[in-house]
């Protein structure tokens, strides 16, 4: 029997993507500045942050958007920074000679002693028949020779190949770059990438810093083809943004939550979102596996402020942004809830005039125009309440009343918040029990004359149980809805 140890694959171990965010769409960027000398071509996005200087590229000459500081291409020097840690932190695969030329490689990730890296000849990536094939070639700098060229094989991308650079790089004219730079020096450091003129780039040149730059001189720029599969519902995004003012109401600080979907109502779970406060970046959120991306905010003014989020996009997806939504902070810099607006002041003004009514509107005891109708009759004496003796009805006259009243109390009809207190006012007389004498649960006022007419025609004799009921002002009442 044998045993046979072996050691990771290396091209699939490097088979993971690089995700570079904001930064996929751009094909040159710079922190510092961007200059260009001659007839220079881009094919891509162009973009400079922090600083906002652009010249000598004219704005045809880009079949792209030019960022000049803003929060795009702010969000694109993240993501690009946050690609460089990946490159630099993933396992070696080997060690190889600083000049490049003539060496065919495989997928893996790649440094050499002193890290000055130089390309002279042609150097060959090889994907061995994988299109995910992913190349690093890290170090502190690269110079390439005139004549240079990077020849890809077995299925290779250029959007797959990388350099990690510390301190800068040089392409010499005339040449052929395939594969994607990725500066960053150190905060103290500047560092710069420069074209010569005439040469060729199927890649991207990203510059991550402060104090970096870019020139061009007359070359053709092209970003690569997209590695990442482009969604099969499309590259369309959207983003909707909430915030605690809303949710959670005022008294709490404020945290806005931006959600971005892709198409297909999928989330998109990488790259970053960029928050604006009346139109100014205040700061940007990751986005996590349901698309959400949160950022609190804790400085802003008294006052009404307007927010907006904005997904910048990546290789296979659009950019996008949310509505605004607007805030209104107290002085302590939480939630502050928002005045009403008129109509709700006039309904407000109604609700106390209701209010200040107490119940005592129609209410004959407090209403003067009613205290005559009440204490006069015709001859302007006080009427006096009537007595009937009534007799006791059949049982199945009984059960069909008793029924009716049952449908009738059922009907749950919606009244004005003005009647509720007319009924108020109303039924609250005589200890609560109105001024409605009540017999078997009907009002005796309402019920009675009718009956006792009917049975003095119909049931004229003498019942041993005689119940009496007491006549009353029937009061008025208005139902509304």
């Amino acid at each position: 029997m044998w045993i046979v140890a072996a050691t990771p694959n290396s091209a699939s171990a490097q088979a993971t993507p690089v995700n570079l965010g904001g930064a996929g769409s751009f094909a040159v960027l710079a922190g510092s500045s961007i200059t260009n000398t001659g007839a220079t071509t881009v094919t891509g996005d162009v973009g400079v942050s922090p600083g906002a200087t652009i010249s000598g590229l004219p704005t045809n000459s880009v079949n792209g958007t030019i960022h000049l500081g803003d929060f795009v291409a702010q969000q694109a020097q993240a993501d690009t920074s946050a690609a460089y840690t990946d490159l630099t932190t993933r396992t070696l695969t080997s060690s190889i000679a600083s000049g490049l030329g003539g060496q065919t490689l495989n997928a893996g990730v790649y440094d050499t002693q002193g890290g000055v890296f130089t390309l002279n000849g042609t150097l060959t990536l090889n994907g061995q028949g994988d299109p995910d094939a992913v190349f690093v070639i890290r170090g502190s700098s690269l110079t390439t020779g005139a004549g240079s060229s990077i020849v890809l094989t077995g299925g290779a991308r250029a959007c797959n190949v990388f350099f990690a650079l510390s301190t800068g790089a040089t392409l010499t004219s005339p040449s052929t770059f395939r594969g994607n730079i990725l500066l960053r020096p150190s905060p103290t450091a500047g560092g710069s990438i420069a074209v010569g003129a005439g040469v060729t780039v199927v890649g991207r040149l990203l510059a991550n810093g402060a104090s970096t730059t870019v020139s061009l001189n007359s070359d053709t720029i092209t970003r690569p083809e997209v590695c990442d599969p482009v969604p099969p519902t499309g590259r369309g995004t959207t983003t909707t943004l909430t915030t605690t003012c809303s949710s959670t109401g005022p008294g709490s600080p404020l945290t806005v939550t931006a959600t971005v979907h892709r198409a297909g109502d999928l989330p998109v779970t990488s790259g970053q979102v960029a928050f604006l406060v009346d139109g100014t970046s205040v700061g940007t959120g990751s986005l996590d596996a349901q698309g959400h991306a949160g950022l609190p905010i804790s400085a802003l003014t008294q006052g009404q402020h307007s927010i907006v989020a904005s997904y910048p996009g990546s290789a296979t997806l659009d950019p996008s942004f949310s509505q605004p939504v607007t805030v209104l902070i107290g002085p302590d810099g939480r939630c502050l809830k928002e005045e009403p607006c008129d109509e709700h002041k006039k309904g407000e003004h109604k609700r106390d005039e209701h209010k200040k009514d107490d119940g005592k509107k129609d209410d004959p005891k407090t209403d003067p125009a009613k205290t005559d109708e009440v204490k006069k009759d015709d001859n302007g004496e006080q009427p006096k309440a009537e007595v009937t003796e009534v007799d006791h009805v059949k049982p199945t006259d009984r059960k069909r009343r008793h029924e009716r009243h049952d449908r009738h109390r059922d009907h749950k009809r919606l009244v004005t918040v003005q009647t509720l207190h007319t009924l108020e006012g109303v039924l609250g007389e005589h200890g609560g029990g109105g001024s409605h004498g009540h017999w078997d649960r009907w009002s005796a006022h309402h019920h009675a004359p009718h009956y006792y007419k009917h049975y003095k025609q119909h049931y004229n004799k003498p019942y041993a149980k005689k119940h009496h009921y007491q006549a009353a002002q029937r009061p008025r009442v208005a139902v509304t809805g």
